[in-house]
């Protein structure tokens, strides 16, 4: 008997969780045969969290994707995938992440293009990182909460919240917070990370 799934409307990052699971379960079994996962599983997944506004997770299925197509033989398809991952993982500096799609890139032939990171300072002097440590940091988190939802160290969130704190003039977490909201156009639900 099947387990009935959560509603979609009510829990999405359930159903994208779900829709990366299916696809990375399949990753595993067509691995122990020798074969391809199906794409479309890792391009379901990845427009879950792009809907989301997730970037990263879905840049990581769309870089699952480009893999999956590519030992489908669909290298056109597998191409935009790719750029895609290539794109967002620069945008977001996720070194890892940009380090595979690259090496995939590279061991393929496939040209990324010139990619320019969309990152641009924001009102106050904020990059758009930074502005995503400030809305957690205005949620309270710690500097360790901060690292496990954004994807990076504990000492990379400490180095940003310094910047932050820097750029805004504020001599506290809680100066930081009220500074925030004073600037143009920030919100505290910044899009967040798994």
């Amino acid at each position: 008997m099947a387990e009935a799934l959560p509603n979609e409307a009510a829990f999405p990052e359930a159903h994208a969780d779900i829709a990366t699971a299916r696809a990375e379960s399949g990753r595993l079994d067509t691995a122990r045969r020798g074969t391809s996962t199906d794409p479309t599983l890792w391009s379901a997944a990845a427009s879950r969290w792009s809907a989301l506004g997730r970037p990263y997770p879905e840049a990581y299925c769309r870089w699952r994707a480009a893999q999956s197509l590519l030992l489908t033989k669909a290298p056109r398809s597998a191409r935009a995938a790719l750029r895609q991952a290539h794109a967002v993982a620069t945008t977001l500096g996720a070194a890892p992440l940009l380090g595979e799609v690259t090496a995939l890139a590279r061991r393929k032939r496939i040209s990324l293009g010139e990619v320019v990171p969309t990152q641009r300072p924001a009102p106050g002097g904020l990059t758009p990182r930074e502005r995503e440590v400030l809305a957690l940091l205005c949620d309270g988190l710690t500097n360790r909460q901060m690292a496990r939802r954004l994807f990076m160290s504990e000492k990379t969130a400490s180095v940003h919240v310094s910047r932050i704190l820097a750029k805004l003039n504020a001599p506290t977490r809680g100066a930081a917070a009220a500074a925030a909201r004073r600037l143009p156009d920030f919100q505290e639900t910044e899009p967040r990370y798994m």
